[in-house]
């Protein structure tokens, strides 16, 4: 089966265009039976000819397809955070789930971009995640990182963190780890994946001393997930959790939010990729940001923007997406 997959050229004043290039060098001699298409102006690459970093891409440049987008306004330079690059980058996005929702791609890799610059160009914008949701008309989305060694779901997306405990709820709680659940068993082939759910407060809450969540929500969610065949186990201090190693027993560790699951995930795995479940078609990318401070220099890692096209293909290839005639 011929396999399409998408790739957003995030924001070009970072390392977006840098790890696209050392990126399908080094996998489309690799990876049978996919085509990439690269939505951006074709000058962003350009402007890289002639890079012995980038040789391996040029010699390959008619294995990709790069949809181009209209862009009159001046690119912006390696290192440069401006408008142009954020509105760039968001035309990207636009164009790729378009393609995604048509059925013409099967799914989509997204380079990283500035939520700054995004902004600063006028387009309201807090990450990727949400924005894609509300491109596809998804309520329900959930931010999961896979790695070799680990994988982590949040409950919560891009929240500041006094909004979190207001956010969780035995439903939403369920919801979303059921959407995890049904995720591993048709993508993975983890047909009765093990979780570990995540205390919100400190020591999860010592019985209620120190924050109710855990008695009030958690639990609740956690038998209700039981009845549902879910097996899962929580919730845990998150600080000794990861400590002990205890993750290595479990499929899927659940957090409530962002930065308690991402700095273990993040420590723990070189080359980790995030991946949004809900969504109608695939979406991954490399778990780092846009690195304005060494685009400059060229010398970004490319490792997890590769496990992200590398993951893209396999979950394309696990459930093909099918899109809806209206």
């Amino acid at each position: 089966m011929n396999i399409k997959i998408g790739i957003t050229i995030g924001d070009v004043g970072g390392v977006g265009p840098e790890i696209i290039i050392k990126a399908l060098g080094q996998v489309a001699r690799t990876i049978e039976g996919v085509r990439f298409l690269i939505f951006a102006p074709r000058e962003v690459f350009e402007r890289f000819r002639g890079k012995s970093w980038a040789a391996n891409f040029f010699s390959l440049i008619d294995a990709f397809e790069i949809v181009p987008i209209e862009f009159e306004e001046p690119l912006p330079v390696p290192g440069e955070e401006s408008e142009s690059g954020g509105k760039l980058s968001y035309l990207s996005i636009e164009r790729a789930v378009r393609f995604a929702l048509s059925g013409e791609i099967q799914g989509v890799v997204t380079a990283p971009v500035s939520k700054y610059a995004i902004n600063k160009a006028g387009l309201k914008f807090v990450g990727q995640t949400e924005l894609l949701a509300n491109m596809c008309g998804v309520e329900e989305v959930v931010m999961f990182f896979v790695g070799e060694n680990l994988k982590v779901g949040l409950l919560t997306t891009h929240l500041p963190l006094r909004e979190v405990a207001g956010a969780l709820s035995k439903e939403v709680i369920v919801r979303k780890i059921l959407l995890v659940d049904d995720f591993l068993r048709k993508r993975f082939g983890i047909r009765c994946a093990r979780f570990a759910l995540l205390g919100l407060n400190p020591h999860s809450g010592e019985g209620g001393v120190i924050g109710d969540e855990e008695e009030k929500v958690f639990l609740p969610a956690l038998e209700h997930l039981s009845t549902k065949g879910v097996c899962i186990e929580g919730p845990f201090p998150a600080d000794s959790f990861f400590a002990r190693e205890r993750y290595r027993a479990y499929d899927a560790i659940i957090s409530p939010y962002h930065d308690q699951g991402l700095v273990a995930f993040k420590i723990l795995e070189r080359s980790g990729v995030n991946t949004t479940i809900g969504l109608p078609f695939v979406r991954t990318s490399p778990d780092h940001g846009t690195a304005f401070d060494i685009a400059p220099q060229f010398i970004a890692d490319p490792e997890s923007m590769i496990s992200a096209i590398a993951l893209a293909c396999g979950l394309c290839r696990a459930q093909p997406f099918e899109p809806e005639i209206v």
